[in-house]
């Protein structure tokens, strides 16, 4: 299966390109009649070319030719250039749209009107465009004909010492929403503390000042951090910390009181508590900036030097409604809590499976150090993925739920790594003991699962991870996510090594997460965070349903019998401590990594009712650490 891109917000298919300045379309913007002249021959300009080639200029955003057209060319470069800052997003077309020619005891002049679309760039809605005219006066000189300079010439009403600026005007914040409605992400106005090197009594006493008030906020922040900040700043005002509301209030008076150090309001788009963390938040938050830049409206203005403005044009942008996610605050909590004093890193990922919505996406202190592990973060799974390598014996039909097979005493997993080299067989090896396939996976018998795997097809476990999901890749609006890869086998030592989730094998939380999801339906749920009901507009993407590929799904009765198993591994096996929880199944699972010391990865996928989820610890020192976390993320949402 592969679900198609998309993204969280979708821009309007606007490809910028020069428009040709073609004067009936600026006359049916501007509903005037143009006024075509014959053109004098090159070498007798006359004042018609003379202005259209200050026009061609301007169209070019070329400052520097345009005023060389003008009597005043020091000047009006300088006046154009600033317009051309303010404004020139994708430039602007002008075009002579009349003029008349007479003379006087002074000499020859003439009068013309210009008109002008200033292109504003791209919006959801379209283009922004600002079409106007304006007038001015061409002379004849000894050289030739040359424009009066004027301000207005270009921007209609524009006096000396005015400024013209554009200014963006996005619609009012939508908030981020869970599945339920609760606020997830708003925008608040936070406040950041600076410090301005060249205000401060020293810089010294300054950075000991703010580390003594912000160090109880947040621990990263030191008198050596600040000073590193200030000294990077190279002289220019550094931000130290960004607070939410509830931080700044008991500092605001004594923050005030260190010279040189300000505050500033910025609004900016958070969680709804200083508690919510996700990987996920960085990308709708990165979105939800996008679509706000997409759908606002815009004010053009002359600014005087006092500061007072005057609005010359304006468009009204989109108004936006409130963007709703799959994600479940209770379960995105009980899935943080769950972790969050792991001192190593960890995540959890919960799924719908019968939707296939993101409930949960969490990852401790830890993990947040290492990027978006709980997403993309690729781990060898270890024993965990026997749950793949039994699947795809009962569907192959080697084994039954309770067939006997041999397990060896000790012949378990651990945390060692499987050797590379599989010895063959001994025909005088010690008689094994016999016991059901069910009580074997329950306890990660090695030796049963290294007997069946070495008797499937060499693609079987590559074949059942992809219909497990696992080898997909995810593309769903404002979720970046991997599941991970598994190899096809071509040896005898290979196929023991990914039977046992080592090797070159590798998958994500998220990847584990979706195969416990399709265990519980059946089929590879199509993941999502952005709620289908986001509307028809489009304003946000909802996901696509259509698949290019088609993943064959799971057989009823083998998946079942797999169930059976996962719950037997819960009652008697290596999750027993979560025995009494009614109906969760799951499999746990330790991963050799290559850290020092007695470490491994621990691992737990679990399926409770319309709840799948995957658990991992990173280099745990406790054999049930993702067993434990397990635990503590369950039990909340039981109560």
């Amino acid at each position: 299966m592969r679900f198609v891109p998309s993204s969280l917000s979708q821009r309007a298919s606007l490809t910028r390109k020069r428009r040709p300045t073609v004067a009936l379309v600026l006359a049916a913007l501007l509903g005037v009649t143009v006024v075509v002249a014959c053109e004098a021959p090159p070498e007798r300009p006359d004042a018609l070319v003379s202005i259209r080639a200050f026009t061609d200029a301007l169209s070019a955003g070329d400052a520097a030719l345009a005023s060389s057209y003008t009597d005043q060319p020091t000047r009006a470069r300088a006046d154009l250039e600033a317009v051309f800052t303010a404004l020139n997003q994708d430039g602007a077309e002008f075009v002579v749209q009349a003029m008349t020619v007479g003379t006087s005891a002074a000499g020859a002049s003439a009068t013309f009107t210009l008109g002008a679309v200033w292109h504003l760039g791209d919006s959801a809605y379209g283009a922004r465009e600002w079409a106007f005219s304006t007038s001015g006066k061409a002379v004849r000189t000894a050289t030739g004909w040359q424009i009066e300079w004027r301000p207005d010439v270009v921007i209609p009403g524009m006096q000396d010492g005015q400024q013209v600026r554009f200014r963006p005007q996005p619609p009012d914040p939508p908030e981020i929403r869970d599945r339920s409605g609760q606020t997830v992400m708003a925008q608040q106005t936070l406040k950041a503390v600076t410090v301005d090197p060249a205000r401060v009594r020293s810089t010294g006493s300054a950075a000991t000042d703010l580390a003594a008030l912000l160090g109880p906020v947040d621990d990263d922040i030191t008198r050596s951090s600040i000073l590193d900040a200030i000294s990077s700043g190279r002289g220019n005002p550094v931000v130290i910390v960004t607070l939410r509301e509830e931080e700044y209030e008991p500092l605001a008076s004594r923050l005030a009181a260190i010279q040189g150090v300000t505050v500033q309001d910025e609004p900016t788009l958070v969680t709804a508590t200083a508690a919510l963390n996700s990987p996920v938040f960085p990308v709708l938050r990165e979105s939800w900036e996008q679509r706000q830049e997409d759908s606002a409206g815009w004010t053009v203005e002359l600014v005087a030097e006092d500061g007072s403005a005057t609005m010359l044009a304006s468009e009204p942008g989109i108004p936006l409604h409130d963007v709703a996610t799959e994600l479940d605050l209770n379960v995105q909590l009980a899935a943080q809590n769950a972790i969050r004093n792991v001192s190593v890193p960890a995540a959890v990922v919960a799924l719908q499976p019968s939707s296939g919505a993101v409930l949960a996406v969490a990852q401790n202190a830890a993990a947040d150090a290492l990027g978006p592990v709980a997403l993309t973060g690729e781990f060898a799974p270890g024993s965990v993925f026997q749950a793949v390598t039994a699947l795809a014996a009962l569907d192959d039909g080697l084994v039954h739920l309770d067939d006997l097979v041999s397990c060896p005493d000790g012949a378990h997993a651990d945390a060692v790594p499987v050797p590379v080299e599989a010895p063959e067989p001994r025909e005088d090896e010690q008689r094994s003991e016999e016991v059901p396939f069910s009580g074997a996976f329950a306890n990660s018998c090695d030796a049963a699962i290294e007997d069946l795997a070495l008797r499937l097809p060499d693609d079987a476990l590559h074949n059942m991870a992809l219909r497990l999901g696992v080898g997909l890749r995810i593309d769903s609006p404002g979720l970046i996510a991997a599941t991970g890869s598994v190899p096809i086998t071509g040896s005898r030592a290979e196929r023991i090594e990914a039977a046992h989730g080592q090797g070159d094998l590798r998958v994500t939380p998220f990847g584990m997460a979706l195969a416990a999801a399709t265990i519980a339906r059946g089929t590879v749920p199509e993941p999502f965070l952005l709620g289908r009901g986001n509307g028809p507009a489009r304003d946000v993407a909802a996901p696509t349903t259509t698949a290019a590929e088609e993943v064959e799904a799971l057989d009823l009765g083998v998946t079942n019998d797999l169930k059976r198993m996962m719950r037997e591994a819960v009652t008697a096996g290596a999750a027993a401590k979560l025995a009494d929880l009614p109906g969760l199944i799951g499999a746990a699972g330790t991963a050799a990594t290559a850290g020092e010391g007695d470490v491994h990865d621990e691992w737990f996928i679990g399926i409770d009712g319309d709840l799948a989820f995957a658990v991992l610890v990173r280099q745990a020192a406790n054999a049930h650490e993702a067993v434990d976390s397990a635990e503590r993320f369950l039990r909340p949402l039981q109560e």
